[in-house]
């Protein structure tokens, strides 16, 4: 390893590596909430899912599905590249990724489904694109301290 690498790992701050982690299995919870309902037979769904999640699934076109697939494996891949320091640059392109694809899945949901009743907004909306921008900003913040360090260092 070189003497530059070690300045960098040391000046990334406590917070950023627990965040980063706790992003990191927050994201597995969500990628097995994405794939979940594939694996299950319609007796399995019927038994398993809510009336109310089996009617937005059912309705829900593909590009949205897709946009709600590329929010989540972005979010994850996003938490990922945050812990490896040659690749956190990448986070912050990923978690824009995340954005848009969920943007495009609550799109769908709020402006053209007709189901807006059967969820409150702040469940489906914010969360998880306050999530993304908190974690864009955080990966921004620790960028800039680790420069910072490394330029004082040297």
């Amino acid at each position: 390893m070189s003497s530059d690498t070690n300045k960098r790992k040391t000046a990334t701050p406590w917070w950023f590596w627990v965040f980063a982690g706790l992003m990191v299995l927050i994201n597995i919870l969500g990628i097995v909430q994405l794939v979940y309902p594939y694996l299950l037979s319609e007796a399995e769904k019927a038994e398993q899912i809510s009336s109310v999640g089996l009617e937005i699934m059912t309705a829900e076109p593909l590009w949205a599905t897709v946009g709600y697939s590329l929010g989540v494996i972005g979010s994850f891949l996003g938490s990922v590249t945050m812990l490896r320091h040659r690749t956190r640059r990448l986070s912050r392109i990923f978690f824009a990724v995340s954005i848009l694809g969920l943007l495009a899945q609550r799109a769908w949901f709020f402006l053209l489904s007709g189901l807006t009743h059967l969820v409150p907004m702040p469940v489906m909306l914010l969360n998880p694109v306050v999530v993304a921008l908190i974690a864009i900003w955080m990966v921004s913040r620790a960028l800039r301290i680790a420069e910072q360090s490394t330029v004082e260092q040297s």
